[in-house]
């Protein structure tokens, strides 16, 4: 027996991604975190835990991955370091 659930989708924030933008709404650490390994093609290892609830916003628009984790690190308080493939984040 398939049961289907009825969610509610906006549309345009699903397909912000074919115009290049990233859109975090009240983004969790997973959910941060997932999107960017796969916008990037990244791995984020986290060292520590935040002090904090996680909680990202933002749009960014064909945005360098230095830029995007410049951003979040102001709102987040992180340190991050970009090693080829490889991002490791170690919170404040």
């Amino acid at each position: 027996d398939d049961t289907f659930n009825k969610i509610d989708i906006d549309p345009t924030k699903v397909m912000m991604w074919r115009d290049g933008l990233l859109y975090l709404e009240n983004s969790t650490l997973t959910e941060t975190i997932t999107k960017l390994e796969r916008w990037y093609g990244v791995q984020i290892i986290i060292n520590n835990k935040p002090k904090d609830k996680w909680s990202a916003n933002g749009l960014f628009d064909n945005e360098y991955l230095d830029n995007v984790l410049h951003s979040l690190s102001f709102s987040q308080d992180f340190d991050y370091e970009i090693e080829g493939k490889q991002v490791y984040v170690t919170f404040k």
